[in-house]
């Protein structure tokens, strides 16, 4: 009688493979596993691939910012999608100075006269302070016309917001220089400006070392409050 050995069954050559595997140790189980990098295919993991939430800023090769690109790093801006790259430029820190060290001057009393402006602003949320010296000039007579309290006013004015300020730049017998302090936050969708506008109640006066700073800021809440 002829013998006729029966093909193993899938269950049994699975089974033997793995036996095979235990038995030769960890060296050749190492083989099959993937332990570096070179070992997977360019392209070949996707974003499918990668659970969301799992990835942190020390698995990314991130260098510094030289544009849109990322310089001597292998992630860019010009890498991630139109909504994240919009989102990194809002939150660049950016500042931008106008400044006037003289004028303007011989400015009538009770007329208000553009002090300096800053154009040009991009768009973004900007924290804009201003700041200038109103100086009266002394009157054409003598010590009896210098009877008044005098006041200087500015106003910062940025797309629609606006901050005043006011000092005392002489009493009776005294005439003395007021240095003015103004603040605001504002949002430009558009590019935008500020400017500083500035009046004096009872003397000509002029303006000196005049500035605007806009320091753009990733967000800038604004709360009223009452106390």
């Amino acid at each position: 009688m002829r013998y006729h050995p029966r093909r193993p069954s899938p269950a049994t050559a699975i089974a033997l493979v793995a036996l095979v595997l235990s038995m030769a140790g960890t060296a050749t189980a190492a083989k099959v596993l993937i332990t570096s990098s070179a070992q997977i295919k360019n392209g070949a993991v996707t974003s499918a691939d990668v659970k969301n939430a799992t990835l942190s800023a020390r698995d990314l090769k991130v260098g510094a910012v030289d544009g849109a690109r990322v310089k001597d790093g292998s992630l860019g801006l010009a890498d991630l999608d139109a909504a994240a790259r919009t989102a990194v430029r809002a939150s660049e820190t950016q500042a931008l100075e106008a400044f006037r060290k003289d004028g303007p001057a011989g400015q009538p009393k009770g007329a208000s006269a553009r002090v300096a402006t800053l154009n040009n602003i991009p768009p973004g949320v900007y924290a804009i302070f201003a700041k200038t010296i109103l100086t009266p000039d002394p009157p054409e007579t003598g010590l009896l016309a210098q009877g008044e309290t005098i006041s200087g006013h500015c106003t910062l004015e940025a797309g629609g917001d606006q901050d005043e300020a006011r000092a005392l730049l002489g009493s009776p017998g005294a005439l003395s220089p007021g240095v003015l302090n103004l603040q605001v936050t504002r949002s430009f969708g558009s590019t935008g400006s500020a400017a500083i506008s500035c009046d004096v109640n009872s003397a000509t006066w002029r303006a000196t070392d005049s500035s605007i700073i806009a320091i753009r800021v990733g967000q800038a809440p604004r709360s009223p409050v009452e106390g």
